[in-house]
């Protein structure tokens, strides 16, 4: 939220769900480009449980519960497997 509100000067509401639902308008992966979002699920449900800033070249920088705020790639394993979609605020 914070590096949203600082660099793109746009609020974005806390729920990574409801951003999606309220405030995105999904993407394609291949139409990403710098600032769109992206979203995760990482529950059981398969509701959306996490949210990242797409920065280039298939990085994204968001915040960690355990490291902070970081940057890591759509392609480790981990992110690839609880990916969900991609959108761009209305």
């Amino acid at each position: 939220m914070e590096v949203y509100k600082i660099v793109y000067n746009k609020a974005i509401i806390h729920n990574s769900a409801d951003i999606y639902s309220k405030q995105c308008r999904r993407i394609k992966e291949s139409e990403l480009r710098e600032g769109d979002l992206v979203f995760f699920t990482f529950v059981k449900s398969g509701k959306i449980s996490h949210v990242g800033i797409y920065l280039r070249k298939r990085q994204f920088i968001h915040a960690s519960s355990s490291r902070g705020v970081i940057i890591n790639s759509l392609d480790e394993p981990y992110y690839a497997k609880g990916f969900v979609a991609a959108g761009r605020l209305k």
